[in-house]
């Protein structure tokens, strides 16, 4: 837990034991149940007073203790983050032009990197495994053929509206259909993950000219690394990028707004997050007019 001055708390999870929504559910439920201070419970256990425990170690420890401190506040220097908060509409009226949440959000997420790069994205979207034995999570790749087709149409003048929705809903139905597949352990990454577990030796790894290929180490680099974590009335979560010149962005989907998180390495040349998070409520924005346009049809 990180309590902070003015009485914002927040949690660092390590994510290796478990995945973010685990985690968050607990939370949630903890906050749920909260009223304030409990009158009737008993009282606690009188417990001896905590003694500081004494460490016992060498200058070289010192050494790497005071180095990985340093090399970890340069890390957390390194790292922008801020948060977004549409609150135009939610949830509730994305149901209403008969599309899925997250499937919207992402497609607008591909849209507006399109619009902002000028170029698509690939993209990591989280999905669940927990239906499965020892299951974590498997790649949902959002950057489709249909999704890229709807970025860049969706600023071409010589596109109708009606034209662009066509788009728009080729878009969802490709993102659904990778969605499906992939919770139920029909996705790739996963298998291509096992595949390179296989490998033993340096001579192995030389053979496997999967993994070699250009085409594949560019796909690996996720320009945007997301995960959706709604309901979000109370749960906010944030993560950094999984690569240099990417974005990490965390989303959570209430019924009358939308909450994300948009993080960057200060280094990166590229990105530029703040710029970014005005183009994701510009083209939020304008697929709102869309679908209130296409409503009156």
């Amino acid at each position: 837990l990180i309590v902070l001055g003015n009485g914002r708390v927040g949690v660092n999870c390590e994510h290796t034991p478990a995945d973010a929504l685990t985690t968050g559910s607990l939370l949630m439920e903890a906050m749920e149940k909260e009223t304030g201070i409990y009158k009737d419970t008993a009282s606690c256990a009188e417990l001896a007073e905590p003694m500081p425990i004494q460490w016992n170690i060498t200058p070289e420890v010192v050494k790497l203790i005071d180095n990985a401190q340093k090399e970890a506040g340069a890390l957390a220097g390194n790292l922008r983050m801020l948060l977004g908060n549409m609150t135009q509409y939610g949830a509730q009226w994305i149901k209403t032009l008969g599309v899925s949440p997250d499937a919207y959000f992402q497609v607008a997420l591909q849209a507006a990197y399109f619009r902002h790069h000028g170029k698509p994205a690939p993209t990591y979207e989280t999905s669940s495994l927990r239906r499965f034995l020892h299951g974590r999570t498997e790649t949902i790749r959002s950057c489709s053929e249909e999704s890229l087709a709807f970025s860049k149409v969706f600023d071409d003048k010589d596109f109708s509206l009606k034209k662009k929705l066509q788009y728009f809903q080729q878009a969802i139905a490709a993102h659904l259909e990778y969605s499906k597949a992939a919770s139920l352990g029909q996705g790739v990454d996963r298998h291509l993950l096992g595949l390179r577990a296989q490998i033993q030796s340096p001579e192995e790894a030389e053979q496997a000219l999967l993994f070699q290929d250009p085409s594949y180490i560019q796909s690996m680099s996720f320009a945007m690394s997301t995960s959706n974590v709604t309901p979000g009335e109370k749960f906010r979560g944030a993560f950094a990028p999984v690569i240099p010149d990417g974005y990490g962005i965390n989303y959570a989907m209430d019924k009358s707004d939308l909450k994300f998180s948009i993080s960057e390495w200060l280094s990166s040349p590229v990105t530029d997050a703040t710029a970014f998070r005005e183009t994701i409520y510009k083209t939020l924005s304008d697929l709102y007019d869309a679908g209130e346009y296409a409503k009156r049809q």
